[in-house]
């Protein structure tokens, strides 16, 4: 009986038994090109392919580098005051990296407003961003603000910490002060599944958080992060 699977299914098939019998965690792939050439393939139908074996956790792209066999060690995340993700990152030897995805105002929810000490319905600015550790998104993070108090942050943020951003324009450090986390699994959401490379139902690791002025603890920001749950590893430190 013919094989009626798209191509693209086939290959990465092909491949996934390729990788669980002949390579080790960390090793190195061929690249898309060569990938296509030994198929006999476009580079489009290729992508597609490692496309289902990272999300499946398999494969991993570092950008600029090549695909490597996915490592079974977890990205560890330490949850503590400093509430710095890049800084988190780095004290563990990851490269850490973001991209914003949006940047809008709204106003401000019941839920918004318990959190931020703020009115329900006052604008709002929120930030989201998409975090990277050695090249591998792993989570998505909204960042509320009261808008009135951190206009620069609409008008001028672009690139790089948005904590140290704080920090230089309105000399306020911030301190993680509350922490919720849930385990919850990641909707039918195109948008987030592309984002973080994962499929439909996949466990997230839900941290919600409060960041407040380290001199007088009032409420800064209000973050909701959505969190690998196949690679990343909470620990506090008490």
């Amino acid at each position: 009986m013919p094989n009626t699977q798209p191509l693209y299914i086939q290959i990465a098939l092909d491949l996934e038994q390729e990788i669980r019998r002949d390579h080790v965690s960390g090793a190195a792939l061929p690249s898309e090109v060569q990938l296509a050439q030994r198929f006999d393939v476009n580079r489009h139908t290729i992508r597609k392919s490692i496309d289902k074996l990272v999300m499946k956790g398999l494969v991993v792209r570092k950008r600029g580098i090549g695909l490597f066999v996915a490592g079974s060690t977890a990205i560890n995340y330490e949850l503590n005051s400093t509430c710095r993700v890049s800084g988190n990152l780095q004290s563990v030897g990851i490269e850490g990296d973001l991209k914003i995805m949006c940047r809008r105002l709204e106003v401000a929810s019941m839920n918004d407003a318990s959190w931020l000490k703020c009115s329900p319905g006052e604008p709002l600015l929120m930030v989201e961003t998409l975090r990277y550790a050695d090249g591998v998104p792993f989570g998505l993070i909204q960042h509320k603000f009261v808008y009135s108090k951190f206009p620069l942050i609409y008008q001028n943020y672009d690139a790089g910490s948005l904590h140290e951003f704080i920090d230089k324009y309105y000399a306020i450090r911030l301190v993680r002060t509350k922490v919720v986390i849930k385990s919850i699994l990641s909707d039918d959401s195109n948008y987030e599944s592309k984002a973080l490379k994962i499929e439909a139902g996949r466990p997230l690791i839900q941290l919600r958080s409060l960041n407040a002025c380290s001199k007088n603890n009032v409420p800064v920001e209000y973050s909701s992060a959505k969190l690998r749950g196949d690679i990343v590893e909470l620990k506090s430190v008490y």
